[in-house]
C-alpha cells in the first residue's frame, strides 16, 4: 500500500464528503467522525450504523442492520439522528438534497426532499451506489455490472460501463473509484472507452470526496488514506500576504491585506491571487459564490462583478464582521457585538439577533456559530434554545463554518481547532498555528498567521 497511508482504528463502512468530513462504522456499528489528527483520529458519534453516507456539504445519513434510515442532526433531535421512514441497506450522499439509496431486493431510491413522502424509486437495479456533489450517479449490481446514471438520455437510465465491481464511490463526475470482489483498486479514467485504472493496494470499501480524497478500508477492518502525489504536511503554505481570509468552496477563496486590498484565488498556486478593485477589512464567501464584505468604516458590500460600478454594492447598515454561507445566508456583528442577519431584502436588509458576539461563521447549510469578546463560543438555536444560542465548551477568538459538520476556529494563542461533532468533547487540536481561518462547504480550509502568511490545510499527508 505505498500509495496509501494507514490510519489506526478499525471500521467496516468508509464515506468521504472532503478531505475533512469523514465518517465510518465497524463491525458492531458503532458510528465514528475524523478528528483531522492522525495522532487521535476518530470522535465516536452516538448511534448505530451498518452504512453511512456523507455529502461535500456536511450532510450525513445512515441505515442500520434493521433497513431503518437515519439523517444526523447532530444536536438538534434526540440521539443525533432522525429516523426517515423507509428501507434501504446502502446509502450514498452527494449533498443535502441528492441522497440515493437501495434496499435488500436492489430496487434504487432517490431522495425527494419531502420526509413526509421521502422517497422516489428510480428504474433499475444495483446492490451499491455512489453520488457525487455535483449530482453524478454511478452504481454496480450484484454480478458486478458497472453503471452510470442517464436518466432519460439512455434507455433504462442507466449506462453500462465495461468492467466489474463490487464497491463503488463517487466524488463528482470526474472521480469515480471502485473496488471489486478481489480487493483490486480502481479509478475512472474519464473515458468510456478504456474506462479503468488499477491503483495499487487492496481494499474491500472506498469512499471518495468532491475535492478528490479518497479513504479505503480493507477485510481486516485496517483504514487507510490515499496519498498519491499530495502535499506533506498539514499545511501548504501559499505566497502572498493577507490579513483575513473567506471560503466558500475549493474554488472560491477570498482575502483582505493589512492595506484593506481584496484577493481572489486564481486556483493556481504559482500565481495564486488577483486584485479585485475596492477596500475592506473582512470578506465573507458562500459556497454558491456569493462574497460581501465590511470595510473599516463599517461599511457593508456586495460583490457584484461588473454588475455595479466599482463591483461592489453598499447595503445599508454598520457592521465590523461578516459571514456567508449562500446568497441567503448571511451574517454580521457590529462594533457593540449586536448580531445581524441579512433580511433578503436589500431595502430594509437587517433583522436584529438576540445575543452578542465578535466574531460569526456561517454555512452554506444554514448554520451559524459565533464567538464573544470573552472568547465564549456559541451555536446558533433559534427557538430551540433560551437565548437563541447553544454555548459550546471552549476558548476561541476566531471561528468558520461550512456546514453543521464543518467548524473550525482559532484560539488568542493561535491554536486551531475542529469540531468533533460531539459537544460533549467538542474540539480536536489540529497541528499549526493561525490568527485567522475560513472553511467550506466542501471541507477545504485555508487559514493566515499573524505574520500575514497563507496557508491550505492539507491534512496529515506524508512527508
Amino acid at each position: 500500500m505505498a500509495d496509501w497511508k494507514q490510519i489506526s482504528g478499525g471500521l467496516t463502512r468508509i464515506a468521504v464528503g472532503s478531505r475533512t468530513n469523514v465518517w465510518g462504522v465497524n463491525s458492531a456499528g458503532n458510528i465514528y467522525r475524523y478528528t483531522n489528527n492522525d495522532a487521535s483520529p476518530w470522535v465516536q458519534i452516538p448511534g448505530g450504523l451498518s452504512d453511512i453516507g456523507v455529502g461535500a456539504d456536511g450532510t450525513v445519513w445512515g441505515v442500520n442492520s434493521a433497513g431503518n434510515i437515519y439523517r444526523y442532526t447532530g444536536d438538534q433531535e434526540s440521539g443525533h439522528w432522525k429516523q426517515i421512514s423507509g428501507g434501504l441497506t446502502r446509502i450514498a450522499v452527494g449533498s443535502r438534497t441528492n441522497v440515493w439509496g437501495v434496499n435488500s431486493a436492489g430496487n434504487i431510491y432517490r431522495y425527494t426532499n419531502n420526509d413526509a413522502s421521502p422517497w422516489v424509486q428510480i428504474p433499475g437495479g444495483l446492490s451499491d451506489i455512489g453520488v457525487g456533489a455535483d449530482g453524478t450517479v454511478w452504481g454496480v449490481n450484484s454480478a458486478g455490472n458497472i453503471y452510470r446514471y442517464t436518466g432519460d438520455q439512455e434507455s433504462g437510465h442507466w449506462k453500462q460501463i465495461s468492467g466489474g465491481l463490487t464497491r463503488i464511490a463517487v466524488g463528482s463526475r470526474t472521480n469515480v473509484w471502485g473496488v471489486n470482489s478481489a480487493g483490486n483498486i480502481y479509478r475512472y479514467t474519464n473515458n468510456d472507452a478504456s474506462p479503468w485504472v488499477q491503483i495499487p493496494g487492496g481494499l474491500s470499501d472506498i469512499g471518495v470526496g468532491a475535492d478528490g480524497t479518497v479513504w479505503g478500508v480493507n477485510s481486516a477492518g485496517n483504514i487507510y488514506r490515499y496519498t498519491g502525489d499530495q502535499e506533506s504536511g498539514h499545511w501548504k503554505q501559499i505566497s502572498g500576504g493577507l490579513t483575513r481570509i473567506a471560503v466558500g468552496s475549493r474554488t472560491n477563496v477570498w482575502g483582505v491585506n493589512s492595506a484593506g486590498n481584496i484577493y481572489r484565488y486564481t486556483n493556481n498556486d504559482a500565481s495564486p491571487w488577483v486584485q479585485i478593485p475596492g477596500g475592506l477589512s473582512d470578506i465573507g464567501a458562500g459556497a454558491d459564490g456569493t462574497v460581501w464584505g465590511v470595510n473599516s468604516a463599517g461599511n457593508i458590500y456586495r460583490y457584484t462583478g461588473d454588475q455595479e460600478s466599482g463591483h461592489w454594492k453598499q447595503i445599508s447598515g454598520g457592521l465590523t464582521r461578516i459571514a456567508v454561507g449562500s446568497r441567503t445566508n448571511v451574517w454580521g456583528v457590529n462594533s457593540a457585538g449586536n448580531i445581524y442577519r441579512y433580511t433578503n431584502n436589500d431595502a430594509s436588509p437587517w433583522v436584529q439577533i438576540p445575543g452578542g458576539l465578535s466574531d460569526i461563521g456561517a454555512g452554506a447549510d444554514g448554520t451559524v456559530w459565533g464567538v464573544n469578546s470573552a472568547g465564549n463560543i456559541y451555536r446558533y438555536t433559534g427557538d430551540h434554545e433560551s437565548g437563541h444560542w447553544k454555548q459550546i465548551s471552549g476558548g476561541l477568538k476566531a471561528i468558520a463554518s461550512g456546514s453543521r459538520t464543518t467548524v473550525w476556529g482559532v484560539n488568542s494563542a493561535g491554536n486551531i481547532y475542529h469540531y468533533t461533532n460531539n459537544d460533549a468533547s467538542p474540539w480536536v487540536q489540529i497541528p499549526g498555528g493561525l490568527s485567522d481561518i475560513g472553511a467550506g462547504a466542501d471541507g477545504t480550509v485555508w487559514g493566515v498567521n499573524s505574520a500575514g502568511n497563507i496557508y491550505r490545510y492539507t491534512g496529515d499527508l506524508p512527508g
